[in-house]
């Protein structure tokens, strides 16, 4: 078939001639200013974190201020500088921020590691390039090159100069770093950080700085960090308000200087993730010269190179630094991460070599995946195919892919299997020269095999459970964003694979990629936890977070009203699950009530990644005009030229990218696919020169809010998406704009191999009345006929265990079932409906006496009953023993950052809801070795981890019952992995590991559903 594109373009030569006199082109270097997206976005959604200092395009050095205490570095309304330090992010934890530089003209004081200067706003200046502050009456002037920068520092006349060089000052720490001087005039040496986000990554930095003058005195220095070590639950890791994870040596150098005839001390920096010499080699290539303002000059003509590849006709001014702020920040990352010589540091800790390409590094996978990708694939395929082949690099030296790497060390920081999008996407969009069979191959096996490696990555965290459930169950956490996840990267891995010709790896992708479905609640509309028995809780679905964690749990940054549209890949299939056009219709009107709202309230939030696509949503259902509407209200309302223009955390150019491209009248709807929706343009005219040397031109004709029609190479569009091979051919994109709502369209494409109508049982949750429905939701366009059976529990009857239901199409159908039960007890009601669908509701035949009791067995495989044990890896980990044929299970050490030793238990939340307060009585047998105490730690209403008693040991090597009595329980899952009470070990080291054999529960309260789950126990 012969693309769309050139067809129409064939047709346009038969059309007349476009008009001349286009609005004149605005410089891009000239309109970008930095400081844009470096303040806040509100108490609701937190900091933007974009960095004003100057770095290029995907640079390895980026030289800027860090301001007082703030995680990211710099934050605008902050008044004192801690230093200027050599890498940074705009991230949501504490990471980078490595050797700040602090020029300072008073006393340093004892301790000058903590040492701030006061600055103002006034004075401040940042262009692409180029920054400067004065900070305790020192003008600080900076700039960069690719992997060097060149800086300048005024003193006052005739005050003390001193330049600080805190090594191991990091923002989240330091396990180690050295100072070193080879000579009068330069410093060396390096940093060891990590901890992102509490988890085990790490990374060395080797520096080089030598200043243009010796040292008229130096000395070095050697404190320590207050902050300890914590562990931060993923929920507070995903806020950014983790503080410093790594407690080390504050090491450092004060250099005093002679300014007597020249006030401005200059000084050349370098780095290098190999070795100091490596830092060197970066030096003499990157700053060959004193040569400040010759760095300066070429680092704008870098970036103007980089901007100029979409140049704007017409549109205000503040529009024009908006936009320009986002493209800037989009190039940022990822960023170089070998030294000239092509030497970098692998994920295998040996130094290797590019060959000749560069090695990318820092991936913030989770955001970038859904725009910012397919930006830089489009804008700069050739860079982009080498941060591709980087990633298939990683893979090779670390034996998985990497999905949120920092330099060369995986966080595992946020849910999903991103870097599958992300390659799909890269490869989409026309970055394309890099090793694609590797890359599949390493995609196929991060989804389909389980295992750890390093500190304890997992690419896929329950990976079993999704094969074999085709969902994560319940019990993990954030177990609805991974599946919805997890849908998103099978379905990118199918169309990749469709894209390299192998076809049975795309059909089987391909229908994965519809997992979402399992998580999809049919009787709600909406996506909930779901357990690993089938079984959706009862209750109301817009339940708020538990105290001190952010989002509602099932969740990553949201609910389930913003995450029930995180279904990309098959919109159509969505709405049909939702009840179809009018309902959908009727949610999205709701949902956009508010626009910014962070993870709690069921409205969008614009700052947050999930809900990226959503405004577009409306394409598929007739209305493209309310995607106009939405797209303006947030470019308008939340995006600005200001410091706090940007309506959330920038996550390295991930909502960034998503400005740039509305701005334009497009966004990519669906990963892994060149689907681009349209809505109106913010400008008259717009050039895209892409990396492929092909041109998109985009121009805006009439005036007024709505698209009335589209064009393409002059001949007319009726779809609300563009061609798919427009990037790849080009062309010309006429938008017609006036007031009217009259435009509709085709819409985008939906992906709809593999849905299947969706099963249910209710009521939903645990009844105590013995009628259930068994219904099937369809939501195609075509009847089904949906069979069904039911698995009869031990000691119950039920009045029909098999049949099959006719569903008409966009309709639900179902039929009552009887189940009787008479001894007391939690009976599941157990429907399959073929393939992986499996529906589960409860019959409970309770006492009368308010009391439940719950039990677990330890071992290798553990006997829940009633009560669980909560494998948490990032401190809850275990291994099964057996002692005096005993068996149990011992806690073990995590993580090399921190020696924190649990054992987690989650009592039945069917029988204890969770509202308290609770009497509950909890009795743990414990291996009584060594003389050392533990402390059993519960969930009450007031707080999470109160001290119920604490244990010494007596050292006899025999298994020892303790049993404590608490009248203030709540036990809503809100300690670490959803559990309600911890053993706590009180040391660290295998010494003060705890054993435990068995643990028990007896809660009685108002709501408490009287059921005897333990064995030994009576009714």
């Amino acid at each position: 078939m012969r693309p769309v594109v050139v067809i129409l373009i064939a047709l346009a030569l038969l059309a007349p001639p476009a008009v001349a006199g286009l609005p004149p082109a605005a410089d891009p270097v000239a309109l970008t200013d930095p400081l844009i997206g470096t303040g806040s976005a509100g108490a609701e959604v937190g900091e933007i974190n974009n960095f004003p200092g100057p770095s290029t395009p995907f640079g390895m050095l980026q030289w800027s201020p860090d301001t007082a205490d703030h995680y990211a570095g710099y934050s605008y309304e902050d008044k004192t500088v801690k230093g200027f330090s050599l890498t940074h992010a705009s991230v949501g934890c504490r990471q980078f921020g490595d050797v700040p530089i602090l020029p300072v003209s008073g006393d340093v004081g004892a301790t000058p590691w903590s040492l701030q200067e006061p600055f103002t706003h006034a004075g401040e200046q940042a262009s692409p390039g180029y920054y400067t502050v004065t900070a305790g009456g020192v003008k600080t002037e900076l700039t960069t090159a690719l992997r060097a920068g060149q800086g300048r520092f005024t003193f006052p006349p005739n005050a003390p100069a001193h330049v600080l060089v805190k090594a191991g000052g990091s923002l989240n720490g330091d396990t180690a770093a050295t100072v070193a001087f080879p000579d009068d005039h330069t410093v060396t040496g390096s940093a060891t950080s990590g901890g992102f986000c509490g988890q085990g990554n790490k990374y060395t930095v080797y520096y080089v700085i030598t200043f243009d003058r010796p040292f008229a005195a130096r000395s070095s220095w050697s404190g320590r960090a207050t902050p300890t070590p914590t562990v931060v639950p993923p929920d507070e890791a995903d806020r950014g308000i983790a503080g410093p994870q790594i407690s080390g040596p504050q090491v450092g150098a004060t250099l005093d200087f002679d300014t007597g005839k020249d006030a401005t001390v200059r000084a050349k920096v370098a780095i290098s993730f190999v070795s100091v010499d490596g830092a060197r080699r970066n030096l003499d290539a990157g700053a060959p010269a004193w040569d400040f303002d010759g760095t300066r000059a070429a680092t704008r003509a870098r970036w103007a190179s980089y901007l100029g590849r979409i140049t704007i006709g017409g549109g205000a001014q503040d529009q024009l630094k908006t936009f320009y702020a986002a493209l800037y920040h989009s190039f940022q990352y990822p960023v170089t991460f070998n030294d000239v010589d092509g030497s970098y540091a692998g994920f295998d800790g040996k130094v290797h070599n590019t060959g000749g390409r560069t090695q990318y590094a820092n991936f913030s996978g989770w955001d970038i995946y859904r725009c910012q990708i397919p930006l830089l694939a489009t804008l700069a395929p050739d860079e982009t195919s080498d941060m591709m082949q980087s990633l298939v690099n990683d893979a090779d030296q670390y034996g998985w892919l990497p999905k949120w790497p920092v330099y060369n060390d995986e966080s595992a920081v946020m849910n999903g299997d991103s870097v599958a999008p992300i390659i799909a996407g890269a490869y989409a969009f026309g970055a394309r020269n890099f090793d694609t069979a590797e890359a599949l191959a390493q995609l196929v096996k991060g989804a389909t095999k389980d295992g750890s490696v390093g500190w304890g990555y997992q690419e896929r965290p329950n990976t079993v459970a999704y094969q074999r459930l085709g969902y994560v169950p319940s019990s993990a956490d954030e177990s609805v964003s991974m599946t919805e996840e997890y849908a998103i990267d099978d379905f990118a891995i199918g169309r990749f694979a469709d894209a390299l010709g192998d076809d049975d790896t795309a059909a089987a992708f391909a229908a994965r990629g519809q997992n979402w479905q399992h998580v999809f609640d049919p009787t709600t509309g909406y996506v909930r936890p779901h357990a690993a028995d089938g079984a959706f809780p009862g209750g109301p679905v817009l339940v708020p977070p538990p105290p001190d964690q952010f989002a509602p749990t099932g969740f990553a940054e949201g609910n389930p009203a913003q995450y029930t549209w995180m279904v990309p890949q098959n919109t159509a299939g969505l709405i049909g699950a939702v009840g179809g056009h009018d309902a959908a219709v009727q949610r999205l009107d709701d949902l956009f009530t508010k626009l910014n709202v962070g993870p709690v309230q069921p409205y969008y939030w614009a700052g947050n990644e999930p809900m990226f696509s959503v405004p577009w949503a409306y394409d598929y259902l007739d209305q493209p005009w309310k995607t106009q509407d939405v797209v303006h209200r947030v470019q308008t309302e939340l995006f600005a030229a200001t410091p706090d223009g940007e309506p959330g955390n920038d996550d390295l150019g991930a909502q960034s990218a998503w400005y740039v491209w509305c701005a334009l009248g497009l966004y990519p709807v669906t990963p892994g696919t060149t689907d681009l929706a349209v809505n109106t343009p913010v400008f008259p005219h717009v050039a895209i020169r892409t990396g492929t040397g092909r041109q998109i031109v985009i121009e805006a004709q009439g005036v007024g809010p709505h698209i009335q029609g589209l064009a393409i190479n002059g001949v007319g569009w009726n779809q609300s998406s563009l061609p798919a091979d427009l990037l790849a051919w080009g062309g010309h994109v006429t938008y017609s704009l006036g007031d009217g709502t009259a435009w509709t369209a085709s819409p985008p494409r939906s992906y709809r191999d593999g849905e299947t109508p969706l099963g249910f049982v209710t009521p939903l949750g645990v009844s105590t009345q013995n009628t259930f429905q068994v219904g099937v939701r369809n939501g195609t366009n075509q009847p089904v006929q949906m069979p069904w059976k039911l698995t009869v529990p031990p000691g119950a009857t039920a009045s029909l265990t098999q049949g099959q239901l006719s569903v008409p199409a966009n309709g639900t159908a179902s039929v009552p079932v009887t189940m009787t039960a008479l001894a007391n007890g939690i009976y599941p009601v157990h429907v399959d409906f073929g393939g992986k669908q499996r529906a589960t509701a409860y019959l409970a035949v309770p006492g009368a006496d308010h009391t439940a009791t719950g039990c677990t067995t330890l071992g290798a495989t553990n006997t829940d009953c009633g009560l669980t044990q909560v494998e948490y890896a990032a401190d809850g980990a275990t291994t099964p023993v057996e002692v005096d044929g005993v068996s149990g299970r011992r806690m073990v050490k995590a993580h090399d950052w921190g020696d924190y030793r649990y054992l987690y238990f989650q009592a039945d939340q069917r029988a204890v809801p969770g509202t308290g307060p609770y009497e509950a009585t909890i009795t743990v047998r414990y291996l009584d070795a060594g003389k050392d105490t533990f402390t059993i730690q519960y969930d009450s209403v007031n707080r999470s981890y109160v001290d119920a008693t604490r244990v010494t040991k007596t050292g006899t090597g025999t298994w020892k019952d303790v049993t404590v009595t608490v009248k203030d329980a709540k036990f809503g899952h809100r300690e670490n992995g959803q559990s309600d009470f911890r053993v706590s070990s009180d040391g660290a080291g295998d010494a003060s590991a705890e054993t435990i054999a068995s643990a028990g529960v007896t809660v009685t309260g108002p709501d408490v559903l009287a059921v005897r789950q333990c064995p030994t126990a009576t009714p």
